[in-house]
């Protein structure tokens, strides 16, 4: 792959994180060429694949980082499942729901993250 096509790709990767986003995440623009590769992979690649809308890739990903305890990244994610318009009801049912396969203290954790960051966007 050259340099032009590797370049086209993060941006087309940046495209789709815009739109999950609403916004071209500042977290994402931190780390150079790691957030390159992140871009052209996971956004341009996977995240643009037909079969799945964003709303569900959305909701699938924050699932995962809850599960991975990483709450930085699920802040940011969650902020984009607000941005697809996913309301608190449908976030704290899927906190609920979760909770039965991850685990009480994981469920409560990403819970209290979820309601730091709907309230952060006031999000009713």
């Amino acid at each position: 792959m050259s340099e032009e096509d590797f370049k086209d790709r993060v941006e087309k990767g940046w495209q789709v994180a815009e739109r999950v986003f609403g916004e071209r995440p500042a977290e994402g623009q931190k780390n150079g060429v790691l957030s390159d590769m992140v871009m052209a992979t996971a956004y341009a690649d996977i995240w643009s694949r037909p079969g799945l809308g964003l709303r569900d890739r959305s909701m699938i990903t924050c699932i995962v980082l809850a599960v991975q305890e990483h709450e930085t990244e699920l802040k940011v994610h969650l902020r984009g499942l607000a941005h697809q318009g996913v309301s608190r009801i449908e976030a704290e049912e899927m906190m609920m729901h979760i909770s039965i396969y991850i685990g009480w203290p994981k469920a409560l954790e990403a819970r209290r993250i979820m309601t730091e960051v709907f309230d952060e966007l006031e999000i009713s």
